[in-house]
């Protein structure tokens, strides 16, 4: 007999994020079919149905046919993780008029603007980096955003306006600062991720990483330090 489980919603789901959950849910038995409100289905032949709004950014899943033996509690709490994780990515913040930061930077592919972030010419910047991703695979999956050990592969990387290419997070020294040229002037902040294979990348299924290197580490995190120019 199947079980009819609480609707679970999930706040904060823009376009991108709904995408970022219809292309991750199937690396892990999970099928969200395309449109705004349509069926989903899942393992061992689970069943139901989904609506996105929209206009207040809610997924809301309703699991009309779950097996007996499986538990409600579980089910929720996986698509919970997912649409959390993709909700909340690439949140990007202002702290007063000399900091930015951006929480949970997009590593499912390979680079991201972040027009919002205005650096004009002569800004002084400094750049901070830390925290853990998902990188997909077996085992233990988190690893360090900026340096992970023995890791010749995924990097966090960086892109400031006027720069010729991406530097490494990892490669930029402890206080070193960057003045914005004239040619840089009003151009966009870029992050990007290093990886061969994006399909897993995320903040979904929380782990401790290779030898414990992302226990008690939040979500990957970039804090970007403005001295402006004087006028």
């Amino acid at each position: 007999m199947a079980q009819v489980c609480p609707v679970i919603r999930v706040d904060g789901v823009s376009a991108e994020a709904l995408g970022c959950v219809r292309e991750t849910l199937p690396r892990h038995g999970m099928i969200l079919e395309e449109g705004e409100a349509a069926a989903i289905t899942g393992p061992r032949g689970a069943k139901g149905s989904f609506n996105w709004d929209a206009g207040h950014r809610v997924l809301a899943v309703t699991i009309t046919g779950l097996p007996f033996l499986a538990s409600c509690q579980r089910a929720a709490a996986e698509i919970l993780d997912f649409g959390r994780g993709c909700a909340g990515t690439d949140a990007v913040t202002r702290v007063g008029d000399n900091t930015w930061r951006i929480d949970s930077p997009n590593v499912r592919k390979r680079e991201s603007a972040y027009p919002t972030i205005r650096l004009l010419s002569g800004d002084t910047v400094r750049v901070l980096a830390g925290g853990c991703v998902q990188t997909g695979g077996h085992g233990d999956t988190w690893k360090l955003y900026v340096d992970p050990p023995k890791d010749p592969i995924h990097h966090g990387t960086i892109k400031l306006p006027g720069q010729a290419a991406f530097i490494r997070l990892k490669d930029i020294p402890a206080g070193d600062s960057y003045v914005i040229p004239a040619a840089g002037n009003d151009l966009p902040v870029r992050l990007g991720y290093e990886d061969n294979d994006y399909s897993e990348n995320g903040y979904w299924g929380r782990d401790p990483g290779p030898n414990g290197q992302c226990r008690n580490q939040t979500n990957a995190w970039v804090q970007i330090l403005v001295e402006h120019a004087a006028k």
